[in-house]
């Protein structure tokens, strides 16, 4: 606790000497004193210096005691109930120049020395400086950036990012969210240099870009927990302690058979079957579970009648999963390639010409299924109902799937080129261009995004002991508002984080992500990026909170009043009060007046930082030499290859196609193939 400011007499002493020779000096020099000899130290004008000097101390230090009003340094302090001194005000500041570089909490850096930076963050200034560029940068966490159109967040924040983390000696790895595609154009070179695998998914130009399936990874998890007994060793006459990377069960006991799993020595065939039912579980539950979270986003339940949504998403999903269950029949020749949203399009858009029973070819195809087949309880909520409740329900669907009647989009998602499991081997730049103006391929986007955190996530757990990744990622989502809702976004920053995955999420205002995703759900996603930057918005409700998030400072205010008395031998009286005040360290108002490149930074349990980003074209330490424009062979989807025709596939199940009673087909058909 600081100490109160005390009366001091030696200040009044000093100024009364100070008085008193002062009054020595004028009376020296004073006509007086020069003619008749006066004394000097004895003469009335050094005692009056002396008592002025008296005064004055008496003056200046009852005015310095009666100024502490429980007010010390930057904070003001009141006295409790039981005595106790307590501060009235918290006084918050702007971090200083000072601590900008010399607080090792704020990275500073110069470019030149960014090659040595092993330990890389959120970047909070990049400012041209006497020809250096100073760079700050703040240790990794999820981060939400305020920018609205025009306020120049890719120039300010987005490029200057991309090229110092690229510059840096860790280079972490990147998935960039591209609008317009301006940011793979303008940093494709500079990452090329700093050895940066470059990918691109391109939503605009589908043909020319890597494809990427979302479905493989669901179909892999799908046929390998229905394959798990074709992964098993048999041993015989040799025991498991003589094998290098075998771990064997305490406390069992091994023959001369025994079975290798994942590494693991089982003795028996009991043992082995019990974890091998478990994985086939989890691994089935994987699967269905990415396809639920992929029909999610294609179909989410929104609108005055969600209900109409829910049952087209459902019946999607139903689709995908009988889709599933036909792969695991070699002779239906659904294999992995035919495995792709062009032939679940293809499924669900099938029409019979019977008007009178246009969805029949559908029925079968879900006919005859296991009984606990999820996909028939599924899809009979759309297929078997009325007429016309049917026909809503499949207008949804049409909705949902529509992107991919674009052959384009079918080809893009018809396979994956993209190697995911190396993706934090090596620095990785991917860039997702999403096309502003066709925001029917946004759920795509948000499925891409959705289903590589989730692959990051899982490498990341099987990563033992440490449970991360072996390099940090950053997901730079611009125009995140834009984005439909990510479902799993809350578990997403919950998880992410320590397992170094980190969201820089980049928002027009506040309100945008309130509309996107709720007030509860929102304010979650706030109150998790616990690095706020604000570059411009006239959002005038989030700048009122920005600013409140920022505190206040303390203020003194000193009034004065004259009064004049209608006596004029009165004069004029003066009076003197001041008023301790509480104000925003950076008022909304002012917010509004932010300098190019100008920004204030609002970070967890720290001050707040006025901060600068020059703006990436200004800054001649940044490469922005644009790509060239390279060839790249255009690619058509092959229909004939990959197509999967329902109505061969019901022939094959069916042995009389107009038997439309008979479910045991089918039954008979899944034994013949049965392992």
């Amino acid at each position: 606790m600081e100490k109160r400011q005390k009366f001091s007499f030696k200040v009044v002493l000093v100024l009364t000497v100070i008085g008193y020779i002062l009054g020595c000096v004028i009376t020296y020099f004073t006509p007086p004193a020069k003619e008749f000899g006066v004394a000097i130290f004895t003469n009335v004008i050094s005692f009056v210096g002396a008592g002025l000097g008296l005064l004055l101390g008496i003056v200046t230090e009852l005015n310095k005691t009666m100024r502490y009003v429980g007010m010390s340094g930057d904070k003001t302090k009141v006295k409790t109930t039981d005595g106790k001194e307590d501060k009235q005000y918290f006084n918050s500041r702007f971090i200083t120049e000072s601590e900008l570089k010399t607080d090792k909490r704020f990275k500073f850096h110069l470019w030149q020395d960014l090659k040595r930076c092993n330990s890389e963050g959120i970047v909070i200034r990049a400012e041209l400086k006497n020809r250096q560029l100073l760079v700050n940068m703040y240790k990794p966490i999820h981060t939400l950036v305020i920018g609205t159109t025009g306020s120049g967040k890719t120039q300010g924040f987005v490029i200057p990012t991309i090229q110092i983390l690229s510059e840096t000696a860790s280079k972490p790895s990147m998935v960039i969210a591209d609008p317009k595609g301006e940011l793979y154009l303008r940093n494709k070179v500079k990452l090329e240099n700093s050895n940066y695998d470059v990918k691109v998914v391109d939503l605009r130009e589908p043909n020319n870009s890597d494809r990427w399936n979302p479905l493989d990874r669901a179909f892999d998890n799908f046929q390998r927990a229905n394959n798990l007994l074709k992964e098993v060793k048999v041993y015989k006459d040799v025991s498991p302690s003589k094998l290098p990377n075998v771990q064997i069960i305490k406390g069992s006991t091994y023959y001369n058979e025994w079975y290798e799993f994942e590494g693991v020595a089982y003795p028996s065939k009991e043992a082995l079957n019990n974890d091998i039912k478990a994985l086939k579980d989890k691994l089935t539950s994987e699967a269905y579970e990415d396809i639920q979270d992929i029909c999610a986003q294609l179909c989410p339940p929104t609108g005055q009648d969600p209900q109409w949504a829910q049952g087209a998403q459902d019946f999607i999903r139903g689709t995908l999963l009988a889709m599933l269950e036909d792969s695991l029949y070699p002779e239906l020749k659904l294999t992995k390639d035919k495995f792709i949203f062009y032939n679940l399009y293809k499924i669900t858009m099938f029409r019979d010409p019977d008007s009178d029973a246009p969805v029949k070819t559908l029925q079968n195809y879900f006919r005859g299924r296991p009984k606990n087949s999820e996909c028939v309880d599924l899809a009979n909520g759309v297929i078997n109902n009325a007429t016309n409740t049917m026909r809503g329900y499949m207008g949804h669907v049409a909705t949902a799937l529509n992107m991919f009647s674009d052959l384009g989009i079918s080809y893009l998602t018809s396979g994956t080129d993209i190697d995911f499991n190396g993706f934090t081997d090596k620095p990785t730049a991917l860039f997702i261009i999403i096309p502003d103006e066709k925001d029917s391929r946004y759920p795509l986007a948000n499925i891409y995004i959705t289903q590589l955190y989730k692959i990051l996530i899982d490498k990341a757990s099987k990563n033992k002991p440490s449970l991360e990744l072996d390099r940090t990622v950053y997901f730079i989502l611009d125009e995140f508002g834009n984005l439909p809702k990510i479902e799993k976004i809350k578990p997403f920053i919950t998880a992410g984080r320590s397992r170094r995955l980190f969201l820089m999420l980049i928002v027009q205002d506040y309100n945008q992500l309130t509309s996107r995703y709720g007030e509860n759900d929102a304010q979650t996603i706030k109150n998790n990026c616990n690095i706020q930057i604000f570059i411009g918005t006239k959002d005038i409700k989030t700048k009122e909170e920005f600013s409140k998030n920022c505190g206040n400072k303390t203020l003194i205010q000193t009034n004065t009043s004259e009064s004049r008395s209608s006596d004029i031998k009165s004069g004029r009286q003066t009076s003197t009060s001041e008023q301790i005040l509480s104000t925003a360290l950076i008022p909304p108002e002012e917010l509004d007046h932010l300098k190019e490149g100008e920004v204030i930074v609002n970070m967890f349990k720290e001050f707040s930082l006025r901060s600068t980003f020059t703006f990436a074209h200004k800054n001649p330490y940044y490469n922005l030499t644009p790509a060239k424009e390279e060839y790249r062979p255009g690619h058509s989807l092959d229909k004939d290859k990959v197509s999967y025709d329902i109505q061969e596939r019901n022939k094959l199940v069916f042995k009389n196609n107009d038997d439309d009673d008979d479910d045991d087909d089918f039954a008979n058909f899944m034994k013949k193939f049965k392992k």
